[in-house]
């Protein structure tokens, strides 16, 4: 009995230090009118009480520590690559590398946008030049023109032709050599002569070299009377007409030129027709059209 009441003392002391609460203490008359079950009693709280009252405590530890686990909540990390977020988490990066991208992109037309506007300020410089270098050209190639002018020199004028006196109608052929006077080629286009009542006309496309000369022949016909005055040697044929040609520079040029001939078979004599010639002041005015 007294081993009993000795383990039952331990049993209280030890409880508390588990988590149990310590039970009031019993008076003397109760615990006298229990002795008699005291000992069933107290073996029974001893294998019961002592370790159903251990496992308790160590079951609560462990179900509270499982519960507090289940309820934490999980870090802002581990939810950012949850299933559910994850494909958002991507597009945000995406979106941000394309920001990223955009703005590289904007700082490179910017600077792009610089080096253009760099650019045009050049260019238009350049073009200033350009214009003032094309003016001082222009004004070369006009004082160019004028330094070498190109004129052609009419030489050699003769009149060619057979027939008899009593024929009806004779052919004269005047005849004279188209000379290019100056340093540079020309090219002959057009030759027009014309006479009394009849017009004679010519199609070159010759390149006339400096110096180099070109012979023109234009038929005319004579009747009646003027047949007479021909074997009489006082026929007066008067001849005027235009030469065409386009000179060193590309322009064309029209030049005029005419005759007075006096003359028969034995010859001719030739002066300029001055009445119809124009002056040079006339002769640079004219369009060359």
């Amino acid at each position: 009995m007294r081993y009993a009441l000795l383990v039952a003392a331990v049993c209280c002391a030890i409880i508390p230090i588990n988590g149990q609460k310590t039970a009031p203490k019993t008076n003397s008359q109760q615990q006298n009118s229990n002795d008699t079950r005291t000992p069933e009693s107290n073996t029974t709280t001893i294998g019961t009480v002592n370790v159903d009252k251990l496992n308790v405590a160590k079951q609560t530890d462990s179900s509270d520590k499982t519960s507090q686990n289940a309820n934490q909540s999980p870090s802002y990390f581990d939810r950012l690559i949850t299933p559910e977020t994850l494909p958002n988490l991507i597009l945000c990066l995406v979106g941000i590398a394309g920001v990223i991208a955009a703005i590289c992109t904007f700082g490179a037309i910017k600077r792009q946008a610089r080096i253009m506007a760099h650019q045009s300020i050049i260019l238009r410089h350049q073009t200033k030049a350009t214009a003032k270098a094309a003016r001082a050209a222009a004004d070369s190639v006009e004082l160019q023109k004028t330094l070498k002018r190109q004129w052609l020199d009419l030489e050699n004028w003769r009149i060619k032709g057979e027939g008899l006196p009593s024929d009806k109608k004779i052919t004269l052929a005047v005849i004279f050599d188209v000379v290019n006077a100056t340093d540079m080629p020309l090219t002959l286009k057009i030759a027009e002569l014309f006479t009394t009542g009849q017009r004679c006309f010519s199609t070159l496309e010759y390149v006339l070299a400096p110096k180099g000369k070109y012979s023109l022949d234009f038929p005319i016909e004579f009747r009646g009377e003027q047949i007479a005055l021909y074997f009489s040697n006082n026929l007066v044929i008067n001849v005027f007409g235009f030469l065409s040609y386009i000179d060193a520079f590309g322009e064309r040029k029209k030049q005029r030129m005419g005759q007075v001939c006096l003359g028969g078979p034995d010859g001719f004599t030739f002066s300029p027709f001055v009445n119809w010639l124009p002056s040079e002041e006339e002769e640079e005015n004219e369009d060359p059209n």
